[in-house]
């Protein structure tokens, strides 16, 4: 299954119902299991960050977090937009943390690969922003654990008390099922697996008006820690295809019109000449759309009920500036490649009605897309 870790992070719920280190006792700032800084408490799980690990840029501080071994533990990374945020919150706006007056990089990108989010920890009041990832900015690590595990065993146990069979249940590429033959968690039933310890979200499909999404709840396991999480009809869910899609298990509609990450067997695409799912240095995943020169295209038609965007990731190769790549939206040219680019993101409104959307390369033009996505925004 394609890691949906590329789209962009949001607040998830249960970090904005717990951001209140007043709710959360004397905990907050208090040395972690690793070492750590506390700064996030929900029942027994908790979240620590690393101290100092100095100033350097996006990769560099990637590496850094993730070789900080604080506690004997290989658990850790650098945090999210969102974690950084609690960080602010729970420790530097109560001067706790040691942290120093400047930027500290966060884990995710921004738009383009060359840009990657960070935060300004100088005063009381912060923002976030990208900036160029050859800058040089603060690191901390961060890992999550929960207390009162055993020695039995890393488990998760997912509950399904929801009216809905879900489907293609993953947690960090451990897959939850009913039994081998059916791929999915029937209403009132329970799964539990076997899993390393981590964080992240499950990932799952809901067959009834159809959709593939997440839970908004991080689930975090450590070492020998033994987690249950239960869907029900008013679980929280984001769309994994459009993060910006919001909702619960029961309503969540899908805005998603069309999604080809490659990954899977062809869309029925109009045309699609001189183009193949390729494993060459794919932008997610194992494969990318790669359309080829010689007169290579790749076109659809679709109707749009409402206004929507289309947005995908793109890298071109080409010497041939009289005979561009191109990208056209109903015959229109919208974006041309006459220099050849890395992987770069691109969107674009549209307006509702009859579309069509095409892709073209000429004589010495090689043409790579993954994500391409198109959703309603209406």
């Amino acid at each position: 299954m394609k890691k949906f870790l590329v789209l962009a992070a949001i607040f998830s719920h249960v970090f904005i119902m717990c951001s209140d280190p007043e709710s959360q006792g004397s905990i907050i700032g208090s040395t972690g299991h690793g070492g750590g800084i506390i700064f996030f408490a929900q029942g027994d799980q908790y979240m620590e960050c690393s101290g100092e690990l100095g100033d350097t840029t996006w990769a560099n501080a990637i590496t850094a977090a993730s070789n900080f071994r604080g506690g004997g533990f290989t658990d850790w990374r650098l945090p999210t937009r969102a974690e950084l945020d609690l960080m602010h919150k729970n420790l530097r706006q109560n001067n706790l943390g040691g942290f120093s007056n400047g930027w500290y990089w966060s884990s995710e990108e921004y738009n383009n690969a060359s840009y990657a989010w960070a935060q300004n920890f100088s005063s009381r009041f912060s923002s976030q922003d990208y900036q160029s990832k050859s800058y040089s900015s603060g690191v901390r690590a961060v890992r999550g654990y929960t207390t009162g595990s055993d020695t039995t065993g890393t488990t998760l146990k997912i509950n399904n008390q929801s009216f809905t069979e879900i489907t293609d249940v993953i947690w960090q590429g451990v897959s939850f099922a009913n039994n081998q033959y059916e791929n999915s968690i029937k209403s009132g039933t329970t799964v539990i697996s076997n899993v390393d310890a981590g964080a992240g979200y499950i990932f799952f499909k809901r067959n009834t008006n159809p959709i593939t999404a997440r839970t908004s709840e991080l689930i975090i396991i450590e070492n020998g820690g033994q987690i249950e999480f239960t869907f029900t009809n008013n679980t929280l869910i984001i769309e994994a295809n459009n993060p910006n899609n919001t909702g619960t298990l029961s309503d969540l509609s899908s805005t998603v019109v069309w999604f080809d990450d490659a990954e899977g067997d062809y869309l029925p695409y109009q045309q699609r000449s001189n183009t193949v799912y390729s494993t060459t240095e794919p932008r997610y995943g194992e494969r990318s759309i790669y359309i080829n020169s010689s007169t290579g295209e790749l076109s659809f038609n679709l109707f749009l009920e409402r206004n929507a965007k289309i947005s995908f990731w793109h890298r071109a190769s080409g010497s041939n500036s009289s005979s561009p790549a191109l990208f056209l939206i109903n015959d229109v040219e919208i974006r041309r490649w006459t220099v050849s680019n890395e992987w770069s993101f691109f969107e674009q409104s549209i307006a509702a009605g009859s579309t069509t959307i095409k892709f073209t390369t000429a004589s010495y033009w090689y043409l790579y897309l993954d994500n391409l996505l198109i959703y309603y925004t209406d």
